[in-house]
């Protein structure tokens, strides 16, 4: 652990799990706010991390991916379903019972709930997990699923890449096709740049058909790529040139 946070205050690097356990005892007067406020949580400075977070949760959680074809989960490779398990997995959604039959099912141990989170993971030979995609997000082009994300990644590793989005283009006889839409920062950068760049990295049928070149992309109220809005867009072009 390199880094703790008391009362809501990050403390300094070096300190150990116990110091985050004391908060209240060595808190200048009353903890502020609610629970979540006041009790000390570890966090993980991401400069510091040669390997992403492992999987070291409390006794009463465990997590396994579960791909359709692996019913027993944590292959390593795998891309797969991240499921928490354990008597403190909430019981449900507040008054939405057809939601909560989809996301949460019972355990095999009494008392026990699985969550089945929707987020796609997978996991290496050390047991260390990576977020792959949402599922909802996953894309079928031509029977292969696709999950956008993984595109991104390889378009925001070519210098020059500023933001990149990937979304579907509704196509009825293959599923989808997937079109990108690229802000570089670096003029010269091109269009046959990227897809060459693509190619050389992904399958190929992850490899966007379209790419547009654009000065910015549309945001949601929270800052986050509107994806819903490039969908649209997609939708439009896929009318246009199918005409």
């Amino acid at each position: 652990m390199e880094k703790t946070m008391s009362n809501g205050l990050l403390s300094p690097p070096g300190t150990g799990p116990e110091r985050a356990l004391r908060t209240r005892e060595e808190s200048e007067g009353p903890a502020p706010g609610g629970r979540s406020e006041r009790e000390g949580a570890p966090a993980v400075d991401p400069e510091v991390l040669e390997k992403p977070v492992r999987r070291r949760f409390t006794a009463q959680y465990k997590l396994h991916i579960l791909s359709q074809a692996d019913a027993c989960g944590n292959q390593p490779g795998k891309v797969g379903e991240l499921v928490v398990r354990g008597r403190h997995v909430m019981r449900g959604y507040w008054d939405a019972p057809e939601l909560s039959a989809r996301r949460f099912r019972a355990g095999s141990t009494l008392g026990e709930r699985l969550c089945y989170t929707g987020d796609l993971f997978r996991m290496d030979e050390e047991g260390c997990m990576y977020f792959v995609s949402r599922k909802d997000d996953v894309i079928k082009v031509r029977g292969e699923k696709v999950a956008p994300t993984e595109v991104e990644h390889v378009l925001h590793a070519l210098s020059g890449v500023v933001e990149a989005a990937v979304v579907a283009v509704p196509d009825e006889r293959i599923g989808a096709r997937l079109m990108a839409y690229v802000v570089p920062g670096d003029s010269a950068l091109t269009q046959s740049d990227l897809m060459k760049f693509c190619s050389e990295r992904v399958l190929r049928y992850m490899v966007p058909e379209r790419i547009e070149l654009c000065s910015q992309l549309p945001k949601t109220s929270t800052g986050k790529i509107d994806k819903t809005t490039l969908e649209n867009e997609s939708k439009v072009y896929a009318e246009r040139t199918a005409n």
